[in-house]
């Protein structure tokens, strides 16, 4: 199955697990990376399937499990660093992971949360936001 037709058929919060747990596996890099296309195709898939979005929250997800959901990605962003200070400590450095197609508009995309307990190391923290288009009026027709 291909990597577009597959992300088709699974949420973000599902492809997003794939690749976090993946990751904790090592799997190849081949792997690892279709995966995180996945995830990206997922959220670009369930957040854009209309033009007519009235407006966009951010869901904090860790491993699965929704923590909140937002008006703005930089309140989600604040979600998961307090998570992740708590659970690490102040000792790794954080940093974010954004979509390739967000490079023009930063932390408007998917995005998730890396640790890096020492230099060259980077480990995945399982928090992550997605944007999630909102709409105020049912269309006939839409899934």
């Amino acid at each position: 199955m291909s990597t577009s037709s597959h992300a088709k058929s699974i949420s973000d919060t599902k492809a997003f697990t794939a690749l976090v747990a993946a990751i904790d596996r090592n799997v190849s890099p081949d792997r690892a990376a279709e995966l995180l296309a996945d995830f990206r195709n997922a959220v670009r898939t369930e957040t854009f399937a209309s033009a007519e979005i009235d407006s966009t929250v951010y869901r904090v997800v860790q491993d699965a499990e929704t923590l909140g959901t937002y008006t703005t990605a930089v309140e989600a962003r604040k979600h998961c660093e307090s998570v992740a200070r708590e659970e690490y400590g102040g000792e790794h450095s954080l940093f974010w992971c954004e979509g390739e197609d967000t490079v023009d508009q930063p932390e408007q995309g998917p995005a998730w949360l890396v640790q890096s307990p020492r230099p060259g190391v980077k480990l995945p923290t399982g928090l992550a936001i997605s944007p999630i288009a909102v709409k105020s009026a049912f269309e006939a027709g839409a899934r």
